[in-house]
């Protein structure tokens, strides 16, 4: 049995080496070099994004509170989205109680259990729409008193009196 060798000589071995080495210095250097005219020009144009496309309140808001912005803004999003979701349940149970009605196939409980579903279903979709639209009136109005007349009543009875003298 003849062995085969396949050693390299140690000359080779640190030839290889030093090429591995210089290949690897040369890509180093060039990856952190001073950018090219085109990259300098490219980073002179860049754009500071304006306020109003970043995320968070306005400076108006900013200058009016947290809590202003909460009421005016934040909660009646929260609201909003909620009542969403009440009405895509509402649809869903409608057509549930659809299928059921379906597959009643004639049997007047199942019948009349199918009917009730989707008069529920109905009511809670028509609530859904009503106090959605509730919510948007309420956050759309403007309850800021006047300077001459600011809100301090606590009782119905002054509330009345505050109204009576605004007319």
């Amino acid at each position: 049995m003849s062995k085969i060798s396949a050693k390299t000589s140690p000359q080779k071995n640190t030839s290889i080496i030093k090429n591995i080495l210089l290949v690897s210095a040369i890509l180093t250097l060039s990856l952190f070099s001073t950018p090219s005219t085109n990259q300098a020009s490219a980073a002179q144009n860049l754009t500071i994004p304006e306020i109003s496309t970043l995320p968070g309140p306005d400076v108006k808001d900013q200058e009016a509170g947290t809590r202003n912005m909460l009421v005016s803004k934040t909660l009646p999003r929260l609201i909003i989205t909620i009542i969403g979701f009440v009405g895509i349940a509402a649809l869903i149970f409608l057509v549930i109680s659809g299928i059921r009605f379906a597959m009643a196939y004639g049997n007047e409980e199942d019948i009349t259990k199918a009917k009730n579903q989707a008069i529920y279903a109905i009511v809670g979709l028509i609530i859904a729409m009503l106090s959605y639209v509730i919510v948007s009136i309420i956050a759309n109005l403007d309850l800021k008193a006047s300077n001459a007349n600011k809100i301090t009543a606590t009782t119905g009875s002054e509330i009345i009196k505050l109204i009576a003298q605004n007319e």
